[in-house]
């Protein structure tokens, strides 16, 4: 996928990552792409500048479609 397709609330995984993580944020910076997210299994903080190709390797599973308000919510 390409970073155009990349934005806040994405899951991502890849080689360049040690789990798959949720996107906080995206920032461009010229070609390349600076990305804040969180670990699903450990909650650790996860910030990278990635080059389009390297983006291009990243696989993205079926979107997310919980809200944060969901979340906390055991209706």
């Amino acid at each position: 996928m390409s970073s155009q397709g990349l934005q806040q609330g994405a899951i991502v995984r890849g080689a360049l990552l040690p789990e798959t993580v949720e996107v906080l944020s995206v920032a461009r910076f010229g070609a390349s792409v600076k990305i804040v997210g969180r670990g699903l299994k450990t909650g650790l903080a996860r910030d990278l500048v990635l080059t389009p190709e390297q983006v291009a390797q990243w696989r993205f599973p079926a979107p997310r479609r919980h809200s944060m308000a969901m979340r906390g919510s055991s209706a």
